[in-house]
């Protein structure tokens, strides 16, 4: 659709197996209607007859080889049981064929860990002991055709024959199914002639938002389970709730495919790159969730049977591995099965007895070999890398003309908007490209990662002021990640400021928390370059950035899966945060940033550093309630609320400073319009929370949310409302940790001992697995917090309330101004 809208686009030439024009025209207009629809399309659209497995196509040869700028291979058979001689033709001939021509994906197999963009090379297989020769599988493949046609075989005969040969050869190289072989010919026979782009995408389901949300050409892969268990026929199905499902809307993988095009035509060295284009890096959703959302969906949204009726769905067994899938079949139906056909022997009408055991038979078959062609993909260990699509992302974003389509959904599409969308209405877009420029880069590179020289300049002339709002908020963040955004980011961002002719203010979001654990009334005054929060250190952030560099080099020298790096990185962050004195990564950075900010700008820009408190949802603007995500004491309440959170370390008496996001905002801008045009220009610290003069309780936090969701309880996944009770409160860690050591570690010391006499046992100790995973990450979560559920400081706000003060002298002037 895109493609086919675009201006640039003057024809394409899209090839549709046919005999001829006539009915590959016929082909093209069969299901599209409309007024202009087919004077658009004869224009946009020219039909040639042909097919991938062999180049005969007719006299337009020469008027598309001289035509064509771009080529698209979208041909293929997806289906994992299709014939071997079909798929070897359409899937790997059929790519050479098409290079040949333009001269003149899961194909990872089952690996496991972290699988990059790389090329295949010919010869490869998923096998060490085996090489795949392609010339030698064609040739296989004409000579059993050969032979069964000699004897005469029937039809369904050569295609049971040719399926089953097929999964034989593909498994033997290593590949689960006869789909995943192909690439190997078009980045060998290419050879660096024309710019290849291989895309792999993982399992693609219906589209997110073009034409269309929810179109999809026939029912694949994960869709098909979704069908299934929406007809009520899916009762069972062999896959593990933990793992992640790697799936993309088929408009994303079109859109990807077209920005690596148009990123890489007219390369200067012609070659092949990858881009695999899935979820399971950036966005990962378990096969729990998946379930979770269908039960939710379908149980409100029912389909309807033959009669008219709502069909009933309930929850699916789950099988966490084949053996005990095939396990519970037998039982379940294949022993039923062998009853049934010991039975209609001694029944009066046998014959229509044995055509329904006949017919339950093939569908047993059928299940289970669809639950065999299944099992690499429910059971896939992998992660996609995606570090070419996302520098594909960053590249493609800068050529984009209309604002507003990089801004959607990301953006615009937030609720957040719903009040300038309703006032604007059909002009909202126009609105909104008028007013927002989004800008690509990255705030961890020099200049923000900015690589179009006349955008920067453009920017440097425009810019009268700044807003830092760049910052990963997590505790328990990767140092070299929370490092290159709050840290190094404050620095580059500033670098830049300072190359803006007419700049009047640098505003940089920061937190009241770059205190640490300090008590008492805690200042509005800068960091200056080197300070540390315990008196023996001094923070060095040059050998601080050194270290981490280290570090990485060392763990991918040593070729450390990208989980293990992750881990290291956060443990390693914690460890550096708390030498110096802070209690955890992202305070320690946003004070380093904030050091790198007062020393680098030496009075060069007027700089406001807002320190809020705990951010929550808003009071007013631009609606009660909103916010982004859930953070802080937010997810504690959220926690509560759906039951799972039934203790928590906290002292009752001690206050918790929280301040609503739109009570943030309005502060920041009244502090920049302030500060604007000083004569002296230097730092100001504004501390923005509730402490000093609004002090609100621990006690008051927990009755108000106990007396609010008993009277609104959340509804849970059946229907039902969610019950709470009183939180059962801790004054101190130590009495916290003793309560979860005897209520869960001993408790899970004791199941561990009893699995060990289980019959079933490899269940039972993956059971004991996730609780003690469980255990380990909530009690990773309570440290994390113990620095603010604990905190004594209360945040001097002296600047904060003479920015109050001249805001009402400001307005006040103008009333009286106004009178007189």
């Amino acid at each position: 659709m895109r493609i086919l809208s675009s201006t640039e686009v003057k024809k394409l030439y899209l090839l549709l197996r046919a005999v001829d024009s006539k009915s590959a025209e016929e082909r093209l207009h069969k299901e599209q209607h409309g007024a202009n629809f087919l004077s658009f399309i004869s224009e946009k659209l020219s039909p040639v007859p042909g097919t991938s497995l062999v180049w005969t196509w007719n006299k337009r040869l020469d008027q598309i080889w001289n035509e064509v700028d771009a080529v698209i291979n979208f041909a293929a058979t997806t289906n994992f049981d299709e014939r071997y001689d079909v798929a070897l033709g359409i899937n790997t001939m059929g790519a050479l064929h098409l290079l040949n021509f333009v001269k003149k994906s899961y194909v990872c197999g089952e690996d496991g860990g972290l699988i990059k963009e790389k090329p295949f090379r010919l010869g490869t297989a998923k096998k060490s002991t085996k090489v795949t020769d392609i010339g030698m599988e064609k040739k296989l493949v004409e000579e059993k055709l050969r032979n069964l046609h000699s004897e005469h075989a029937e039809e369904s005969v050569v295609t049971t024959y040719m399926k089953d040969y097929g999964i034989k050869r593909a498994r033997m190289h290593g590949w689960p199914n006869t789909y995943a072989m192909g690439e190997m010919l078009l980045v060998h026979h290419n050879r660096d002639t024309v710019p290849l782009v291989i895309l792999r995408p993982t399992m693609v389901t219906s589209t997110y938002q073009e034409p269309f949300p929810g179109w999809i050409e026939g029912v694949r892969t994960i869709d098909g389970v979704a069908v299934g268990y929406a007809k009520g026929k899916l009762k069972a199905f062999p896959f593990n709730p933990k793992l992640t499902v790697d799936v993309i809307p088929a408009d994303m993988v079109i859109n990807a495919l077209i920005m690596a095009m148009v990123e890489y035509a007219n390369r200067s060295t012609p070659s092949e790159i990858i881009y695999h284009v899935g979820s399971s890096l950036r966005n990962p959703f378990k096969f729990s969730k998946f379930q979770e959302l269908g039960i939710r969906y379908f149980v409100q949204n029912p389909l309807i049977d033959k009669d008219g009726k709502p069909i009933k769905v309930g929850k699916v067994t789950t099988f966490s591995s084949m053996a005990s899938f095939r396990i519970y079949m037998a039982i379940r139906y294949s022993l039923a099965l062998k009853v049934f056909h010991l039975a209609i022997n001694t029944v009066l009408f046998q014959k229509s007895y044995k055509d329904k055991y006949i017919a339950l038979e093939r569908k047993l078959k059928r299940g289970m070999r669809l639950a065999d062609l299944y099992e690499p993909y429910v059971f896939f260990k992998g992660i996609f890398d995606d570090a070419n699509s996302e520098k594909l992302q960053i590249a493609a974003s800068k050529t984009c003309q209309n604002n507003a389509s990089i801004l959607t959904p990301r953006v615009i599409g937030k609720a957040l908007f719903d009040v300038l969308r309703e006032q604007h209405g059909a002009n909202f877009l126009s609105f909104i490209s008028e007013k927002l420029s989004p800008v690509p880069g990255d705030i961890s590179c020099v200049d923000l990662g900015i690589r179009d020289s006349l955008l920067k300049d453009q920017i440097w002339n425009e810019v009268d002021a700044v807003i830092n709002f760049a910052a990963t908020t997590n505790f328990d963040e990767r140092y070299d990640v929370a490092l290159g955004i709050n840290t190094m980011g404050a620095l580059h961002l500033l670098n830049f400021v300072k190359k803006c002719n007419h700049v009047k203010v640098l505003g940089h979001l920061s937190t009241a928390y770059v205190c640490g654990e300090d008590g008492g009334l805690i200042k509005e005054k800068p960091f200056r370059l080197g300070t540390a929060k315990k008196s023996t250190k001094v923070t060095d952030i040059g050998m601080e950035k050194k270290l981490v560099e280290e570090k990485l080099t060392n763990l991918h020298s040593e070729h450390a899966e990208e989980s293990v790096v992750t881990t290291y990185m956060k443990d390693y962050g914690i460890k550096r945060a708390r030498m110096h004195g802070w209690p955890n990564t992202y305070v320690f950075t946003k004070a380093m940033g904030e050091m790198l900010l007062v020393h680098h700008n030496r009075d060069t820009v007027p700089l406001v550093i807002l320190r809020p408190t705990m951010v929550t949802s808003t009071y007013q603007e631009p609606f009660p309630g909103w916010l982004e995500g859930v953070r802080t004491i937010d997810g504690v309440a959220v926690g509560y609320a759906k039951g799972k959170l039934k203790a928590f370390p906290f002292n009752p008496k001690l206050t918790v400073d929280v301040i609503p996001a739109d009570m943030v905002i309005n502060a920041l801008i009244m502090a920049m319009v302030e500060y604007a045009n000083q004569s002296t220009p230097s730092e100001i610290i504004y501390h923005v929370g509730s402490s000093l003069r609004n002090p609100f309780k621990f006690s008051n936090f927990t009755e108000l949310i106990h007396r609010y969701f008993a009277q609104n309880p959340l509804i849970d996944k059946d229907g039902k409302p969610i019950k709470v009770g009183k939180l059962t409160a801790f004054s101190s860690m130590a009495i916290f940790r003793i309560y979860m050591a005897i209520r869960y570690s001993l408790a899970l010391k004791v199941f561990h001992l009893a699995i060990s006499t289980v019959l079933f046992q490899k269940s039972w100790k993956d059971k004991y697995i996730a609780l003690e995973r469980n255990l380990k990450r909530a009690m990773r979560l309570a440290e994390l917090y113990e620095p603010y559920v604990f905190f004594k400081g209360i945040f001097d706000d002296a600047n904060s309330e003479k920015l109050q003060i001249a805001d009402l002298l400001r307005i006040l002037t103008s009333i009286i101004g106004k009178l007189t």
